[in-house]
């Protein structure tokens, strides 16, 4: 089954992300415990743990087992106690408490989300940093060209795999740019640059190649960047 690509708002980017790969795979067979697989037998990077240079910002750490499941209810792989996973983000958003947590797979960041009532924000792991209390970050999963236009024939900035940079003001976004949203193999989206835009020549946005993959079941493109937090 393959997604739509879906055009992001910068307050909305990691959210609708997540929902959107979560909803659909609800879909189709959802993976096992700690150590699973996605769907075309890739193993996932390290699930539940959390390798240096994450560590050191703000992690989730399982204090008991935890079936996380998509908006349908249907259960797609369990966090089991012990497991660790990146921080994306740990804050009230549209009336509940929300911890946005990220799984590595082979090809990019995918994130899933845990929520609780706002006045009894109490969640199924520990974290070495506070509920509404931490610090905006913006980094490069992988190696990533970013080019000045949707052809892809002008390079503007290369970053680094693991570049990590404060986030500026002015939020994160993407869109897909290209014809077909339904096309098998690479996509190209459309990113605002943020804290990368000193690199990039004082570009506001650039625009990426981004390969195909599998997570949970669903044929998707996972951008390379993500937004994460830190204490």
């Amino acid at each position: 089954m393959q997604t739509s690509p879906t055009i992001q708002s910068p307050s909305s980017i990691s959210r609708s992300t997540a929902l959107l790969s979560l909803a659909i795979a609800a879909l189709v067979t959802g993976c096992g415990g700690g150590g699973d697989e996605i769907d075309n037998g890739a193993p996932l990077v390290d699930l539940g743990d959390v390798p240096a240079p994450w560590s050191a910002y703000c992690v989730a750490t399982f204090t008991e087992d935890y079936a996380v499941t998509s908006v349908f209810d249907e259960e797609l792989f369990t966090a089991k106690s012990g497991d660790a996973f990146l921080m994306a983000s740990w804050e009230e958003f549209a009336g509940d408490a929300e911890a946005e947590l990220i799984v590595f797979t082979p090809k990019g960041p995918e994130k899933f989300t845990i929520s609780a009532p706002a006045d009894a924000p109490v969640f199924p792991f520990t974290s070495n940093c506070e509920y509404e209390n931490t610090t905006p970050y913006y980094a490069t999963f992988t190696d990533v060209i970013f080019y000045a236009t949707e052809d892809l024939n002008d390079i503007i900035c290369e970053i680094p795999a693991e570049t990590i940079l404060p986030l500026e003001p002015g939020g994160v976004g993407f869109s897909f740019a290209g014809d077909d949203p339904f096309q098998d193999g690479p996509a190209t989206y459309m990113v605002q640059l943020n804290a990368f835009r000193a690199q990039c020549g004082g570009a506001e946005n650039g625009y990426v190649s981004v390969p195909q993959t599998e997570v949970f079941g669903v044929t998707t493109n996972l951008v390379p960047l993500i937004s994460l937090i830190g204490p």
